[in-house]
């Protein structure tokens, strides 16, 4: 599950974001987040109520907390990294 704090965050983003296929990337994380099991709900093999893989949902939340946990910072080389939607 999002922690409540990350899901505003991707919500406020996703309601600005004028690219398609970047809403598409980011509402597919947050849904792959979203689907995370907590205790008492998982299903066969560990994985969330739909079957979505715990590795799966943990590699989703883990992005985009990156995405959100800051702002792109520039240097005096330019841009670092990925770029993809998200502040980070």
């Amino acid at each position: 599950m999002l922690p409540p704090e990350l899901a505003a965050k991707v919500d406020a983003w996703l309601a600005d974001e004028v690219d398609e296929a970047d809403r598409a990337e980011l509402a597919g994380l947050a849904r792959q987040a979203a689907q995370a099991a907590s205790p008492g709900e998982t299903g066969p093999g560990g994985a969330g109520q739909d079957g979505t893989g715990q590795d799966e949902a943990s590699a989703a939340l883990a992005e985009l907390t990156d995405r959100f946990g800051g702002r792109l910072e520039f240097g005096t080389a330019g841009l670092r990294g990925a770029v993809g939607a998200g502040p980070n």
